[in-house]
Order: structure tokens, then sequence, then C-alpha cells
């Protein structure tokens, strides 16, 4: 786990890069997903996901940190291809397997225990992209992260994913706050899965703090300089920084 996790940060030719095929195959799945919505747009299923709303603004989100790095100038030799990869999973996840219950008729976020994976990792994600805004700002002012910031605004997001998801469905009449069910066959109603939802994307969080605390304090100095200097420089425009160029 250590190399792994030292390595996540690592610069490299770009054709050398694992994260640089796996960006490219996620944002394949992410473009197929969004054309797909809107060539079967009267497919029910896409109506009673709201995926109309939601595959737009996936697509947008899985563009915007190579707009970043295009805006502030970075070469493809230092950009993170691997974090990139990562950060942009769970969208590439959701709307692939959306697209494949379209085709498919099936209902995916009822297969057993597929909803609280994807609430796990995605909420997971979700934390390491905090943690890289929260220690980047603190890199900025020459100070240490703060994991509790991370804990706390990563459940904070949880807690507003099912909110939209109630709110679509009494205000747009989609399908998404629904129950679901938990490995074992074991069969929730909305309340219960609402709450089991928040508990295995705390699950991720937890998990994702745990690793990103493990790799800030065992990654070597000058690498952790030089990935978090990268990640201030990237996410400026977000953090509002006043740097003297």
């Amino acid at each position: 786990m250590g190399p792994i996790l030292i390595k996540l940060g690592y610069s490299c030719p770009p054709r050398k890069n694992w994260g640089l095929y796996l960006g490219i195959v996620a944002r394949m799945v992410i473009i197929i997903a969004f054309l797909w919505t809107f060539i079967n747009i009267s497919n029910l299923y896409i109506e009673r996901k709201g995926l109309v709303m939601r595959n737009p603004v996936w697509l947008a989100l899985s563009l915007a940190l190579p707009l970043l790095a295009w805006r502030r100038k970075i070469p493809p030799s230092q950009y993170p291809f691997r974090t990139d990869a990562l950060l942009i999973s769970p969208l590439a996840v959701d709307m692939g397997a959306n697209m494949v219950a379209g085709f498919s008729g099936t209902e995916y976020l009822y297969w057993e225990g597929g909803d609280k994976i994807a609430h796990f990792w995605g909420t997971g994600i979700v934390a390491f992209f905090i943690f890289l805004l929260v220690a980047s700002r603190s890199h900025y002012h020459n100070n240490q992260p703060s994991y509790r910031s991370t804990i706390l605004l990563s459940l904070a997001l949880s807690g507003i994913w099912e909110l939209y998801e109630y709110l679509s469905d009494a205000i747009c009449g989609t399908e998404v706050f629904v129950g679901g069910w938990l490995l074992g066959g074991w069969q929730l109603g909305r309340g219960q899965d609402a709450v089991a939802d928040l508990s295995f994307g705390f699950l991720g969080i937890l998990l994702c703090v745990y690793l990103c605390q493990r790799w800030y304090k065992m990654s070597p100095q000058p690498e952790k300089e030089r990935y978090l200097g990268m990640t201030e420089h990237l996410f400026s425009p977000i953090l509002n920084f006043r740097k003297d160029e």
C-alpha cells in the first residue's frame, strides 16, 4: 500500500502513465453515455432517473480538471493523470451503469449491494477531492491539512446528495430516492436506504482520510512539496489564491 500511495502523485512521461489511459477510457464511457442519453431521450428509464439533468453535469465535471490545467498552463508532463483518473471514476461508473441498465431494463441500483458500493467508492473519491483542496490551501499557508474539515465537508456533500434525490422525486417526478437492497437480500425502505447510503459513504470517507493521512506522513518531503505545489497551482482559481506571479 505504501508504494501505491507515494506514487499516486508522481509525474512521468504520459505514455508510461496508466492514469492517462484510465482517464481516456473513463471519458469515453462518459461521452458515450451522454450521447446515449439524448439519442434515446424517450427511454422511460432515462426519464425516471433524471439522467437528462444529471449526465450533462457529470460530463462537465469530467472536463473541469483538464480545463483548469489548460487555463493554468500546466504541461502534460506535470499533469496529475492518476489523480485525474481517480476523480472521474465515479462519474464514469454511474453513467456507464445507468446506460447498461437503460439498455437492458435492469435496475442497476438494485443489484445486491451495488448501490452501496457506489456510495462507498463515490463518497470516498469526493473526500479525496476535498482533501486535495484542503491540503493545497494548507500548503499555501504552510500549515498541516485539516482531516476533520475533510470529513465534515465530505459528509455535508453526501447529505446534500441525498437531499437532491428526495427533491428530484418530489419536484421533478423522478424515481431516484427509492428503497434498495443490502448484501444478503435485505430490502430497505426509502428512509432506511438513505441511512445506509450515508453510512457506506461515511465508511468511504474514513478510508480515504486514513489513506490520505498515511500518504502525507510517508511521502518523501520533496515529492510531497512537488505534488502539493502542483495541486495548489492547479486549484488556485477555485481556492481564490492571491499569489504574486
